[in-house]
């Protein structure tokens, strides 16, 4: 009986070796194919791989995103120090240089009686202005006091090139003689102020304005129509 019972159990062990090397088999293989999943890498479209543990693509890109940010302050360094286009040099066409060609036109539009359109002549409105309100001087050639001769001369002389005789009377006799209706800008004019002789000019501008050195008030615009210019007003002349 014990004999029995001792082989019924020596067969049962082996029926359980058996089934457990057939139920550890498969997980033997599992086990074997994670392995070998684990280092392998699969190849996926156009040969590209993916390993466990790298990058993946997309990390590359924002990586190169960043390099191209990184180089981003140095290109808007470089610009920075670009030349000034010709809209930014400051220079005579700057935006301060247009409006104070502004302002003095507006002003001697003013005085001459015209359209601020019609004074284009940038150099005659900065002479002048530089000038206008000086005192006069019996003699004088300078800012510290001027005559109306030596005046006329500078005038001439800056504005047209035209190099003239110093005195009002030299002046007179080296000019042509033109009509007051044909009085054009540049033109001379000439008066009587004592006696019969001529003893001061100006220069014609516009509208019956001409720019003279005046004993009274110095640099200065008058009206040939004025009273006083009217009955002391001698002839106009050219070079």
């Amino acid at each position: 009986m014990r004999l029995l019972i001792l082989l019924a159990g020596i067969s049962a062990l082996g029926a359980s070796c058996s089934t457990v090397k057939k139920v550890s088999a498969p997980a033997a293989d599992q086990q074997s194919r994670t392995n070998r999943s684990s280092t392998a890498a699969p190849v996926f479209i156009e040969n590209i791989s993916f390993t466990p543990g790298t990058e993946t693509n997309s990390t590359s890109k924002n990586t190169s995103d960043n390099s191209l940010a990184a180089n981003e302050p140095a290109i808007i360094k470089e610009s920075a120090l670009m030349p000034a286009t010709s809209s930014e040099t400051k220079g005579p066409n700057t935006a301060t240089g247009i409006e104070a060609l502004s302002t003095l036109r507006f002003k001697y539009a003013i005085l001459l009686d015209a359209a601020v359109e019609d004074l284009s002549d940038a150099k005659l409105l900065e002479f002048m202005d530089e000038w206008y309100g000086t005192r006069y001087r019996l003699g004088g050639t300078d800012k510290s006091g001027i005559d109306c001769s030596a005046f006329v001369q500078l005038f001439v002389s800056s504005i047209y090139g035209t190099n003239i005789s110093r005195t009002c009377r030299e002046q007179y006799a080296d000019t042509r003689r033109i009509k007051r209706s044909r009085l054009q800008e540049g033109d001379l004019v000439f008066f009587k102020i004592r006696g019969k002789t001529v003893s001061h000019v100006g220069i014609y501008l516009r509208n019956n304005k001409f720019i003279h050195a005046s004993t009274s008030g110095g640099i200065m615009i008058s009206d040939l129509n004025d009273d006083y210019f009217e009955k002391r007003y001698a002839g106009a002349g050219r070079f």
